[in-house]
Parts: C-alpha cells; structure tokens; sequence
C-alpha cells in the first residue's frame, strides 16, 4: 500500500511553483517536441511505436526527440529552474 507523504505548507508552496516552472519551461518546446517526448518519456513508447502513430520514421522521431532535449538543457532553460530549485538541493530519486 503507497502512502501519499504530507507536505507542510511551504514545501506544498515549493511543489506547486517548481510544477509551474517545469510547465513553463516545456512550454517554449513546440508542440510536435512536446508529443513526441511525452510519448518517448512518459508513455514509454519506442521510437518504431511513435513514428507508426505519427507516420514519420524512427530516425525523425529521434532526431524531434534529440532537439527538444537539447532546448531543455540550454543554459537559459536551466538558469529558470535553477532560480527555483537550486542544482544540489534536486532529489532526482524522487
């Protein structure tokens, strides 16, 4: 049984302003780069499966998928996050 841990007030204030700063942040991806890493990341789907779905090839699916990530790790993109939740405070275990 999965127990939801309880936040206390600021750390719920946290949680909301960083989801809002990753959504923005998603935000200046195009829409194609959104589905297609929504798809890849979230979905778990392969590239063969997407590129079916979206009737493009594997290799272009990557090649969507390899810019958007490289938009998402510009220093700008990670400048805006850092302001929010500092690089060694980020609990990529979570």
């Amino acid at each position: 049984m999965n127990e939801i841990a309880q936040l206390n007030p600021r750390e719920e204030c946290q949680q909301a302003e960083m989801e809002q700063m990753v959504e923005d942040v998603l935000k200046t991806l195009t829409c194609r780069e959104q589905i297609m890493l929504n798809a890849r990341f979230w979905n778990r789907k392969t590239l063969m499966e997407i590129g079916k779905e979206h009737n493009i090839s594997a290799t272009r699916v990557h090649q969507i998928t390899g810019k958007a990530l490289r938009k998402l790790r510009h220093y700008k993109t990670l400048k805006k996050l850092d302001d929010v939740c500092p690089f060694e405070k980020r609990n990529f275990n979570a």
